[in-house]
């Protein structure tokens, strides 16, 4: 095969996502374009904080946080495009693996159907009033609402080694 006929995986534009405390950062790029970095007014302890006022968030404040969690968003669709990937190095995406993948899974993914199956859970035990931590309830509805109006159908799970470089999630040792 021809290298012109190939994709080069610096050609790849990647999106990582960095849901913080108080503000979410979205890298964009590749390897061969210049970075962009945003800066999106919602995080984990932003969101409880704003929204949700009660020990486990009720069904409104819930409608109140997706409201403004969709407007923060936004903007970041013009910047990312069609073909990228998305990638986190967020507990989140590595508890939602953990959940859905068996320890023989060769390239861990979280498909954009697994994170809608966590919020409906979430949401019901918002319904029947079990406690939900908020933080949580936060990251999750970020997460949720990040990949469905950005068009994500995957997130992979990155790992932050020591010297503070993000990469894929390695697959289990096999015997």
């Amino acid at each position: 095969m021809e290298a012109s006929n190939r994709k080069d995986a610096s050609d790849q534009w990647t999106v990582l996502l960095n849901i913080g405390a108080e503000q979410t950062t979205l890298t964009i790029g590749t390897a061969e374009r210049p970075v962009t970095v945003m800066h999106l007014p919602i995080g984990t302890q932003r969101t409880s904080r704003e929204h949700f006022r009660h020990p486990a968030p009720t069904p409104l404040e819930l409608e109140n946080a997706i409201q403004t969690i969709e407007d923060a968003i936004a903007p970041a669709r013009a910047r990312i495009h069609a073909s990228a990937r998305l990638y986190s190095a967020d507990p989140i995406a590595h508890q939602l693996t953990d959940e859905a993948h068996s320890s023989d899974t060769l390239i861990p993914v979280v498909s954009l159907e697994q994170v809608e199956s966590a919020f409906d859970q979430l949401a019901s035990d918002i319904l029947a009033g079990k406690t939900t931590r908020a933080a949580y309830a936060a990251e999750l509805t970020i997460l949720r609402e990040f990949m469905h109006h950005m068009r994500f159908s995957t997130l992979t799970p990155l790992t932050v080694d020591a010297s503070s470089r993000a990469t894929e999630t390695n697959p289990p040792d096999q015997p």
